[in-house]
């Protein structure tokens, strides 16, 4: 990858077609927890959204309260990922309708959003592809 004007310009072509491309290119920010890859916390910097990579899907979880998604104990984390897959699973051949691919959910005391990026789709692509481009990015210089 190469720099430009501070974000990274991915050299790669756009489609990611499965979790294993994305792990290629960006597994140092993710950690393997079952059957699903969880964006890895960075306590001196927590983003207000956090990337779930399941088989078959990506897609990025939010809340209010970036504690929520972060700070996760086995109860709530796995509460919350089943419903957030879940539903991330249902949407995955049903549409490319953005507002569609768009969750809100209430779980414990607080409401989280989630929004589906299936593989194999041009513009859920760019998107991953930027968030994770700005992440590697923080990473790299420490924040």
């Amino acid at each position: 990858m190469e720099r430009e004007n501070n974000l990274y310009i991915s050299e790669s072509p756009v489609l990611f077609n499965s979790t294993d491309e994305v792990l290629e290119q960006y597994g140092e920010l993710f950690q393997k927890e079952d059957d699903l890859y969880l964006e890895k916390s960075h306590p001196e910097k927590e983003d207000v959204f956090r990337i779930v990579l399941t088989d078959s899907i990506a897609y990025v979880i939010s809340a209010f309260n970036t504690n929520e998604i972060w700070n996760l104990d086995d109860k709530n984390k796995s509460n919350l990922l089943k419903e957030a897959t879940e539903f991330a699973h249902t949407k995955l051949d049903s549409t490319t309708n953005v507002k569609e691919q768009i969750h809100t959910f209430f779980s414990g005391n607080q409401y989280y959003l989630v929004r589906v990026l299936p593989y194999g789709v041009e513009h859920n692509s760019s998107v991953l592809r930027c968030i994770l481009d700005r992440k590697a990015l923080l990473m790299e210089r420490g924040y």
